[in-house]
């Protein structure tokens, strides 16, 4: 029952005004109620000013429900923090007494980044078109595969995403380099078709699985 509570709360709470300050998203609950803020990247946005260090969060949906993956880091620490949510999430086995939210929490690894291997990420972003202008109108279903970049580049706000299966989604060259270096040893979902899956179906039609749809706006998600 409790993890059912868990699985639905992003549905009413994910999509609200609840802001993010840089609490633990590998927290189920932190995660649940503040989703959408975390991905917008308004503290970001709000700390985005000339001579501020440059700060880079990343963030794979590989099907809510089965793999979610983000990354932060910036110019001053070079630390990529990487959290992952993989579909083993919510096996019971793991709640205790003293933590039973334990099988909700994300996997967490901080791998420190040479000069040259984050160069060669900040050149990747560069590359895939996340410091240009936001794709506004794109939707972002939690049902689906997509990446949302969202940085303070030299002292300004940018919001990438691409979405599965467009072009750009496969020809993304971050997401190696980022994967490949994160060090919490959970292999990355692929992006694959989707067909007609009942049993979700049913799961959506009684409330207990996620499903929402983000979207992209000029510069960022639209509340």
């Amino acid at each position: 029952m409790f993890g059912s509570y868990l699985r639905i709360l992003p549905i009413f709470f994910m999509l609200t005004a609840c802001s993010f300050k840089g609490q633990d998203i590998g927290d189920p609950i932190t995660r649940n109620l503040r989703w959408f803020a975390y991905v917008g990247a308004e503290d970001l946005r709000s700390a985005c000013t000339d001579g501020a260090p440059d700060q880079y969060r990343l963030v794979y949906n590989a099907v809510y429900d089965t793999q979610i993956r983000s990354y932060d880091f910036d110019s001053a620490r070079k630390i990529l923090i990487a959290h992952v949510r993989g579909a083993d999430s919510g096996n019971l086995l793991g709640a205790t007494l003293s933590d039973p939210l334990n099988p909700w929490q994300a996997t967490e690894a901080r791998t420190p980044l040479t000069d040259e291997l984050y160069d060669k990420i900040i050149a990747a972003l560069q590359h895939d078109g996340a410091f240009g202008p936001s794709p506004k109108g794109l939707r972002l279903p939690s049902h689906g595969y997509y990446w949302t970049a969202a940085a303070c580049h030299k002292g300004r706000f940018s919001f990438g995403a691409w979405a599965y299966p467009d072009p750009t989604f496969s020809a993304l060259t971050f997401d190696k380099l980022v994967i490949g270096n994160d060090n919490t040893n959970i292999a990355a979902a692929p992006a694959k078709p989707l067909g007609f899956d009942s049993a979700w179906e049913e799961n959506r039609r009684i409330g207990r699985t996620v499903d929402f749809t983000l979207e992209v706006g000029t510069d960022g998600l639209i509340r």
